[in-house]
């Protein structure tokens, strides 16, 4: 592939990493991970709330896909992110805001 197609393809496919920063070494694990955006998502926080502000935002000032991947504790049935608990009944909480990004995505 010719350079310059690949400087363009890896601007348009954006990869993020969200990690909830209770994991245990989150950091060592940040460490091993390149070419990819890292962002922490602080146990204070409403997690998803912060996870679809921090997508609108990159994807307001960058023409980009994004992939984005989440390390995050969970239970069955469910994933913690910051104060915020992602499940089935809890999704509709969010349900408008997640559906706004779909665009953004890569399929």
């Amino acid at each position: 592939m010719p350079e310059e197609s690949y400087k363009n393809r890896k601007a348009y496919n954006m990869q993020i990493l969200f990690i909830e920063s209770t994991v245990p070494d989150y950091h060592a694990l940040a460490n091993g991970v390149v070419d990819t955006r890292l962002i922490a998502i602080a146990r204070h926080q409403d997690g998803i709330k912060h996870i679809v502000e921090q997508i609108q935002s990159i994807s307001a000032r960058k023409s980009s896909h994004i992939t984005a991947h989440i390390i995050s504790h969970g239970a069955p049935g469910c994933i913690y992110l910051g104060d915020t608990e992602l499940s089935l009944s809890a999704l509709s909480k969010y349900i408008d805001n997640i559906a706004n990004l779909q665009p953004r995505f890569r399929t």
